[in-house]
């Protein structure tokens, strides 16, 4: 019983996370961010190599849990990284006390509600999930 119950859930959103992965990902920022627009940019961003934007203002990075396929997307398709390489250097951040890592959150919709909240916030989203005051900084093409 149970694990029809859990299978029904996942059967639930399973379209939900269909959908996301074929319209594509979009990095957001909350406003006021301004960066360079670089492919560079981006990756030192999450590599946490960049911690502020031009302005010298901090900026404060979403991301889901390494362990999703979401995240894998979104580092593949929108950094052109590998996925398991950046979870090892924040990994390894924290464990030698050097730096930090993007606050994790558990699904899009902590992940919209945390960028709509928070301001000079860096995430990404499924196209459809983007909203004012968001705006998109790049939209990640399918490899």
């Amino acid at each position: 019983m149970l694990l029809g119950i859990i299978c029904g859930v996942s059967l639930l959103f399973s379209p939900i996370i269909a959908a996301a992965e074929a319209e594509g990902l979009a990095l957001v920022a909350h406003p006021p961010v301004q960066l360079n627009n670089t492919p560079r940019t981006y990756l030192n961003l999450f590599l946490m190599r960049q911690t502020t934007d031009q302005q010298g203002d901090a900026l404060t990075l979403f991301t889901l849990d390494p362990s999703t396929q979401a995240y894998e997307q979104f580092v593949s398709q929108c950094l052109h990284w590998n996925p398991r390489f950046l979870a090892r250097r924040w990994q390894r951040s924290l464990f030698t006390g050097e730096g930090r890592t993007p606050n994790i959150v558990n699904d899009w919709k902590q992940m919209q509600t945390q960028l709509l909240n928070t301001p000079s916030a860096i995430g990404y989203l499924p196209a459809s999930l983007v909203q004012p005051p968001l705006m998109v900084l790049k939209r990640c093409q399918a490899l």
